[in-house]
């Protein structure tokens, strides 16, 4: 057994290897290699560098069994409850009575299953039904749909999955061959009620409003708002980009932000699911002023050099400054173990 002795204030930031052990590695810009961690919670540059000095890096699992002589807080990385429910297993067991940021149990309430049960009866907000299964045949996703009342369109992705990466969409009963000759054996999926969100603004009728938001702490950040005639929506480059739109965003952002569904659908998700960093995904209906839940993850990437409007003017400006500001606070988070959430 080896002994892991940690100098006085110095915390662990905490990572795990994936489900499938597999972790990739690129050539950066500079010509030096770097890990991409999938599903982490994936700090911007300059955050990690602010926080390192006062922290430690572990890496689960050891390659020898470990103990530690003393840790005054954890950093928890891992974002995803499919990908790293060992891990968070093993660092709910280890460590107790010490902060943790973004606790194990506050990462597993998080899985899309159980946070759609956690959310279901919030006012405004529109949780579909999620059902989480293991299929043993082919014939199981079409059981599956009919055990739990599901109805015409649903959406089934394997888990662990982000982005829309493996998302099939089925219309009517025609579509279930479309999963034969998928390497869906052995493996976990979840099957989601889709809802159309199709919404109307001032100058669009019938269109797609997708939002994220990040919580840090009490600090609530909008990330994006797309609209999109196609519901499937995940990036800019998907909607293009220009100073018209980016002005649109901020203004439908604004909007959003001062209505009081929204501001209480925020104050419950952030209660109920407990954790120190995360993102919310949803539609929004400027209609009825509510929304539609996709989900909340820590499994998050956070730089927001990516997000910075290229453009001119007061909008961008203001849009820069928050996105700016979200770094600021979430080193401010990331450096107060006495404010996070421990269950």
């Amino acid at each position: 057994m080896s002994v892991v002795k940690i100098p006085q204030n110095i915390g662990l930031i905490y990572k795990s290897l994936p489900a499938d052990g597999k972790v990739k590695v690129r050539v950066g810009k500079n010509g030096k290699p770097f890990y991409i961690w999938p599903n982490m919670f994936s700090l911007p540059s300059n955050v990690m560098k602010a926080i390192s000095k006062n922290n430690m890096h572990f890496v689960y699992p050891p390659y020898a069994k470990t103990t530690f002589s003393y840790i005054p807080w954890i950093i928890n990385l891992c974002g995803d409850p499919d990908e790293y429910e060992k891990a968070m297993d093993a660092l709910d067991k280890s460590f107790k009575d010490i902060p943790i940021f973004n606790h194990p149990k506050g990462i597993m309430r998080s899985r899309r299953d159980r946070s759609a049960s956690l959310l279901m009866d919030i006012e405004n907000l529109n949780v579909p039904k999620c059902v989480r299964f293991s299929p043993n045949y082919l014939s199981d996703f079409e059981h599956n749909f009919k055990k739990n009342s599901f109805s015409y369109p649903v959406l089934v992705r394997p888990v662990r999955s982000q982005s829309s990466i493996g998302v099939i969409k089925l219309e009517d009963d025609t579509n279930w061959k479309d999963f034969d000759g998928l390497p869906w054996a052995n493996n976990h999926y979840y099957m989601t009620q889709f809802v159309d969100f199709k919404t109307k603004t001032k100058t669009k009728d019938l269109v797609y409003a997708k939002g994220r938001v990040m919580f840090i702490g009490e600090k609530v950040y909008f990330r994006h708002l797309f609209l999109h005639d196609h519901w499937q929506i995940n990036m800019r480059k998907q909607i293009g980009d220009s100073k018209k739109q980016r002005d649109e965003e901020y203004d439908h952002i604004s909007k959003i932000n001062k209505s009081e569904s929204f501001k209480n659908i925020i104050k419950e998700v952030r209660e109920r699911i407990g954790l120190d960093g995360f993102i919310l995904d949803f539609g929004w209906d400027f209609i009825s002023q509510s929304a539609t839940f996709f989900e909340v993850s820590a499994a998050a990437q956070l730089d927001s050099s990516e997000l910075l409007s290229p453009f001119e003017g007061e909008k961008s400006e203001q849009i820069n400054k928050d996105y700016k500001k979200s770094d600021i606070d979430l080193i401010n988070i990331l450096n107060s173990p006495q404010s996070w959430i421990n269950s």
